[in-house]
């Protein structure tokens, strides 16, 4: 379907870069965990988008804005898409590490942060079309917002985290997820004004 040219196209770029790592430096740990750390990129990325969208639109009616706000339900799909690259590169490191076997060792407390950021993502992902809309009413907008702000709480705070651990790229990427939030509060601060009391700021 034309809608979904967006998110088959990050299904397939997805796809290239992460076999492209892997071909390039052979199936080891260290190529592994690149993906994982580019399969998680893109997905904040990707987030960053969607999550921006309209605060953008609202504050600058330039055609990036208007681009990025007409394919939100489709960047938000497609975060969905390379956050399960990145949960496929988890389980392909954990079989390189024990040579073709698994090991889940982790405890439910050290899972739990992870389970819950996929819950959501796939709740919103599945979610995010006009028959679910319709079907959940006024819990759809509830259910997107709820979402989309934990899901950018979650990556903003791993990637501060990481900043202050390791520095580097780290810095600019989560200065990246605090942009989309800065923008989130400039557009609310002028839909109060009196001169844009009728617009909105949606999930």
């Amino acid at each position: 379907m034309p809608g979904n040219t967006f998110v088959y196209s990050t299904c397939l770029l997805m796809a290239v870069l992460c076999v492209a790592v892997l071909a390039t430096h052979g199936l080891n740990e260290d190529a592994v965990r690149q993906t994982i750390r580019l399969t998680a990129a893109t997905s904040f990325g990707l987030l960053i988008c969607a999550f921006a969208a309209r605060p953008l639109y609202q504050l600058n009616h330039s055609s990036l804005a208007r681009s990025l706000l007409h394919q939100r339900r489709q960047i938000g799909i497609s975060v969905a898409v390379s956050h399960s690259y990145h949960l496929l590169t988890i389980f392909l490191l954990n079989w390189v590490l024990f040579d073709g076997g698994m090991s889940f060792q982790q405890s439910l407390a050290d899972l739990g942060p992870g389970i819950a950021v996929y819950v959501i993502l796939y709740a919103m992902a599945l979610t995010s079309n006009s028959f679910s809309q319709r079907l959940l009413g006024k819990n759809w907008k509830r259910l997107h917002r709820f979402g989309i702000y934990s899901l950018m709480i979650a990556f903003t705070a791993a990637y501060t985290g990481k900043a202050i651990e390791s520095g580097g790229l780290y810095w600019l990427i989560s200065s990246a997820g605090l942009a989309a939030f800065l923008l989130r509060v400039l557009a609310w601060q002028r839909q109060r004004t009196p001169q844009h009391s009728g617009d909105t700021v949606q999930n």
